[in-house]
This record gives C-alpha cells, sequence and structure tokens, in this order.
C-alpha cells in the first residue's frame, strides 16, 4: 500500500534501489515513518526535486551508479 503525507514532516528519505522501481520511505524527527512511496525510475528526480529539504540515503547496489547523477542533476 502506498502512502503519502505532507513533505514538510519528512526529515530524512531512505531510497531502495529496484531495476526499474524506486521504493522511498521518509521518517520524521522521531524516527517514524511517515512516508511510503513507489516510483517508476524516470520519476525519482521530479519527485526529489519537489521535496523538502531532507537528508536522503540511498542503497548500495548495482543500478545507483547510473541513478544518482541524475537525481543530482534534477534538484540544480
Amino acid at each position: 500500500m502506498l502512502q503519502k503525507t505532507n513533505a514538510v514532516s519528512v526529515r530524512t528519505i531512505g531510497i531502495d534501489t529496484g531495476k526499474n522501481t524506486f521504493h522511498l520511505i521518509g521518517l520524521d524527527q522521531q524516527g517514524t515513518i511517515v512516508l511510503r512511496e513507489k516510483l517508476a525510475r524516470g520519476r525519482l528526480g521530479k519527485r526529489l526535486a519537489n521535496a523538502s529539504p531532507c537528508l536522503v540515503r540511498i542503497e548500495a547496489g548495482n543500478g545507483d551508479a547510473l541513478c544518482c547523477p541524475r537525481a543530482a542533476r534534477a534538484r540544480s
């Protein structure tokens, strides 16, 4: 089940990378999960560009070298 909430309360976003999709998990200041979202790979940059400033942690895996530069460019 996908749940979305007000991005203002998200302090940390964890990204679980997959071949075609990403799973975002957002935590508030107390470490409570306040966001669960599944995104197509091509939508990650736009989603992060629209998020409030927060810490973003990405799972280390084979596909990360491809997605990280794109996500960084989307924010600039």
